[in-house]
């Protein structure tokens, strides 16, 4: 069956998974294409077996001249299917989805990845065996992207140097994941995942323009810039955790001193925990310090935000985003993270006519899994396209 390979017909078949169902008119004004290259386009598509006719929402206005409701399309359900796993540094998350974004199945195990990678990509080549097995008929071979918490070199493969992933630096993740397959594999970085899954299912649906920030044992930026993904000319868009903040602070493991993550990531708020308690802190008892109003706990998050809004209020006044996401490990113990991001943002951001809405992430734990989901799909479309 064919796969369009057409830049403008992706867009078109974007448009329609985002909306479920819409009309001509709704995709030439989503995707800002005339009235004839949308009817063309959706012709083709429509022989190509990728959209379908569909029945008209409940309720559906009349058209005016012809007194019925305009004609629906969908994707095709179930054409294709796209295998989508995200990597942590103590558990894999992996997800199979068709070609509309329905996720069909989904796991999730505990896995010790930052230290071995041979022993993490083992396990991922079994869940990933096992996904496609499991996959509807008809389907084509499913696309497979894996997100890794980790800066990968987008022209040679290999986890960067300078990774929070000590067992993983010179690997070539999707060549040594491959050959175990027998087939293709993308990877991406997580926090660029993660970006694309709350574009395409969360908190940033309808904005062509967000930062996704991730605050985890690092700290990492998606960028989404005219409802594009934005990674750089090498692939390490986003390294915002080596940003300096602190020009005599705390060594980084970069080599660099204070830089961001040395003050506002999870390990680091964890560890000023530990200092003024005299005792080790982890994530879960953060969480509940945090719903009993513990103070201690309180001032270093919001000591965290600050530092973090710095360094986003900068980036706003470059990028002028519509929204800021914060998610990541230290986002889901609460939402004094995002609170204390947006008091500086708001605060010390130049003076715009409008200043971004900050929210906290709406997938948690699955925005990469789900965003490697939306970049497989969008790999499905753009199949071959230059």
């Amino acid at each position: 069956m064919p796969i369009t390979t057409d830049r403008t017909a992706a867009r078109i078949l974007d448009a329609v998974r985002l909306s479920g169902r819409a009309s001509r008119a709704e995709i030439s004004q989503r995707c800002q294409l005339s009235r004839s290259t949308v009817t063309n386009l959706v012709d083709r598509l429509l022989a190509d077996g990728l959209l379908r006719e569909a029945p008209p929402k409940p309720g559906a206005a009349t058209l005016a001249r012809r007194g019925r409701p305009a004609q629906l399309l969908a994707l095709t359900p179930r054409l294709g299917t796209v295998i989508g796993v995200a990597f942590g540094h103590t558990d894999l998350r992996a997800a199979m989805a068709d070609q509309s974004g329905a996720v069909l199945h989904e796991e999730h195990v505990r896995l010790a990845v930052e230290h071995s990678a041979p022993s993490a990509l083992d396990a991922a080549a079994e869940i990933i065996a096992d996904l496609t097995a499991s996959a509807p008929a008809p389907t084509i071979d499913a696309d497979i992207i894996v997100g890794l918490p980790c800066p990968i070199d987008s022209r040679s493969g290999r986890v960067l140097s300078n990774s929070i992933l000590p067992g993983w630096i010179g690997v070539r993740p999707a060549d040594e994941l491959g050959a175990r397959l027998g087939r293709s594999i993308r990877v991406e970085n997580d926090a660029n995942l993660a970006a694309l899954g709350e574009h395409s299912y969360g908190a940033g649906q309808g904005h062509s323009s967000l930062i996704f920030v991730k605050v985890s044992t690092g700290i990492g930026a998606g960028l989404i810039l005219d409802n594009r993904l934005f990674r750089g000319s090498r692939g390490a868009s986003g390294e915002i955790g080596h940003t300096q903040v602190a020009s005599d602070g705390a060594v980084c493991r970069c080599g660099n001193r204070g830089c961001l993550e040395t003050v506002a990531s999870a390990r680091s708020v964890l560890n000023a925990l530990a200092k003024e308690r005299g005792r080790e802190i982890g994530l879960a008892e953060l969480t509940a310090l945090l719903d009993d109003g513990d103070v201690g706990a309180r001032r270093v998050m919001s000591e965290a935000g600050h530092w973090i809004g710095g360094t986003v209020a900068a980036l706003c006044d470059a990028l002028d985003p519509q929204l800021i996401i914060v998610g990541g490990a230290l986002a889901e113990t609460g939402g004094e993270l995002a609170d204390g991001i947006a008091q500086f943002v708001n605060s010390h951001g130049r003076a715009m006519a409008g200043r971004p809405a900050i929210r906290s992430s709406r997938l948690g734990p699955r925005a990469e899994v789900l965003g490697a989901i939306a970049a497989g799909i969008a790999g499905l479309t753009y199949a071959g396209a230059g």
